[in-house]
């Protein structure tokens, strides 16, 4: 089963009990700037009432120039979000349950969609999307957002590639050796490692010093 296959699953199996249908990885993390809201007082906000899926951003976080894991919290090992990285325009959606049918769970980055009823979707501040009028265009981090520890340490990062991906294909080290590099200050000490632990090499980045 892949990560989508199981996406589809959960929602299909779970929709029906529940007002509204929440499902992140274990790397995403809800988060609202109003430490005094929570997830109930922002879904039971009215400009919902007609939404049936909220888009909600991505704040990706870097590995604050860290080499190794340790046992702190995420909160303490990377305390600062990328608040104008590229990979921010990516989301998540919050699905309305009980007999909303109209999601389609793709591969295209943002890994939920709604098939229907174009008007019904929002993003995280309530503004509807009207035929096909793009609302996500940029990040919006007013009431609440996604935080991404897609990367974490390079060590971490390393023996993540190692596991595969969740579409159940083969790594491609190369393009995810670009994905950290555009989201981490990558340097010499940090691609070593990356190297060693995947045994894979990367000369295009010792040879041209493309990192910031």
């Amino acid at each position: 089963m892949t990560h989508y296959d199981f996406f589809e699953y959960a929602f299909k199996s779970l929709k029906s009990r529940c007002k509204w249908f929440l499902l992140y990885d274990v790397d995403e993390f809800l988060e609202f700037t109003d430490k005094n809201m929570s997830l109930k007082s922002y879904l039971d906000m009215p400009v919902f009432d007609k939404c049936d899926v909220i888009k909600i951003h991505w704040m990706v976080f870097d590995d604050n120039n860290l080499l190794y894991y340790d046992n702190r919290t995420l909160n303490d090992r990377f305390p600062q979000g990328l608040r104008y990285n590229v990979y921010n325009i990516y989301h998540k959606s919050i699905m309305r349950g009980k007999n909303y049918e109209g999601v389609l769970f793709t591969i295209d980055g943002t890994s939920h969609q709604p098939t229907n009823n174009v008007s019904a979707q929002c993003d995280a501040l309530g503004n509807f999307e009207r035929l096909g009028k793009g609302i996500m265009g940029y990040p919006k981090f007013k009431y609440c957002y996604i935080k991404h520890y897609t990367c974490k340490t390079a060590e971490e990062y390393a023996i993540k590639l190692l596991k595969g991906n969740h579409q159940n294909e083969p790594v491609n080290f190369k393009e995810r050796m670009e994905y950290f590099s555009k989201i981490n200050n990558l340097n010499e000490e940090k691609l070593n490692l990356i190297e060693y632990i995947t045994n894979q090499t990367f000369p295009q980045y010792h040879k041209n010093k493309t990192w910031r």
